[in-house]
């Protein structure tokens, strides 16, 4: 039985009990609602008490079977209170409550969708760069390693509008369908793309017969384990430099310079600047490349490109420094 289901049935038999004695003590003896019910709580909790109400006959006998009903009752009550306990499930309970709490509570985050090989290298880069996100998963090997590495999760099937709706889809900012099989992750980006629209969808493709299929369920962004391990093992082999920079960069090599996009958002340190101005600013940043809000990609920009809302820019510099632009801090 399900632990909800034992809970269930240990407070219908409670509430059972206290019923069954208040209505036969009202009907037997007479007596007022509230003092039956009086009777009815020491007697179902064994608690000795003297009455100057004596019972008749009729009422003994019903007396007596109440107490021993509800002894056998009690029992039942306390036995799966101490195997909750024993098994933990209360405790898992309480933290299935405190998760659902500081899952709703998320705001700006992404949603991972698997949690097998490549959820779980996802989920570690996320969680090395602070930003914040959940899983959603459904077999019990991945909630066992999603409970191990303190990850928040949603349990349910990612590709169900209402376990996307738990996991704050309202609210993300992107959807990542690692799931190792290509007709899920298709599935899990057509209910994203139904219920969130603008929601950006990086889905993970092995099959590249399935790319088709998987742009026209609505995915932004593909990304073929296979295709890049090939490419990056042959890059290793022929231009070694350039993977272990790429690498580097990508904050993937330890070191403290890290590549990464930054919007110009209304009002941000950067609106307004020219790229020579970032360029002079403490901190080493190195701008190289601009997506400009109509499109246009500039790639090597010059130094008198003027930053404005709605441009990204691509930065390679100290990952603090990132941070603050990011923050929209002062420069």
């Amino acid at each position: 039985m399900s632990l909800r289901f034992r809970l269930q049935s240990a407070g219908v038999l409670v509430a059972v009990i206290l019923i069954m004695g208040t209505v036969g003590f009202s009907l037997i003896e007479g007596w007022s609602p509230v003092y039956a019910f009086y009777v009815t709580v020491i007697t179902a909790t064994t608690v000795a008490f003297v009455d100057p109400r004596p019972l008749s006959a009729s009422g003994q006998v019903f007396n007596v079977f109440l107490a021993v009903f509800s002894v056998i009752a009690f029992l039942y009550v306390l036995s799966i209170v101490l195997q909750l306990v024993v098994e933990g499930e209360l405790g898992f309970l309480w933290s299935a409550q405190r998760m659902r709490k500081r899952v709703a509570a998320l705001r700006r985050h992404h949603i991972l969708c698997g949690y097998g090989r490549a959820g779980r290298e996802i989920a570690a880069e996320l969680r090395e760069r602070g930003v914040p996100f959940v899983v959603v998963e459904t077999t019990p090997e991945s909630l066992a390693a999603l409970r191990f590495d303190g990850n928040l999760f949603v349990v349910g099937d990612p590709a169900v509008d209402g376990t996307l709706k738990n996991a704050g889809i309202d609210y993300a900012v992107s959807l990542l369908a690692a799931s190792d099989s290509d007709s899920q992750n298709t599935y899990i980006t057509l209910a994203a793309k139904s219920l969130c629209p603008n929601i950006l969808v990086v889905a993970r493709v092995g099959q590249p017969a399935n790319e088709a299929k998987l742009v026209r369920a609505g995915a932004d962004r593909l990304v073929s384990p296979y295709r890049m391990a090939g490419r990056r093992m042959a890059l290793a082999a022929i231009q070694p430099l350039v993977g272990d920079f790429v690498d580097t960069a990508a904050g993937l090599g330890g070191g403290s310079q890290l590549l990464t996009q930054v919007p110009v958002t209304a009002g941000s340190a950067l609106e307004g600047k020219t790229l020579g101005e970032i360029a002079g600013l403490p901190g080493e940043l190195f701008v190289l490349g601009i997506l400009r809000a109509g499109g246009a990609v500039l790639v090597g920009p010059k130094a008198d490109e003027t930053m404005r809302e709605g441009d990204m820019l691509l930065i390679l510099g100290e990952e603090q420094r990132i941070t603050a632009l990011g923050e929209g801090q002062e420069l």
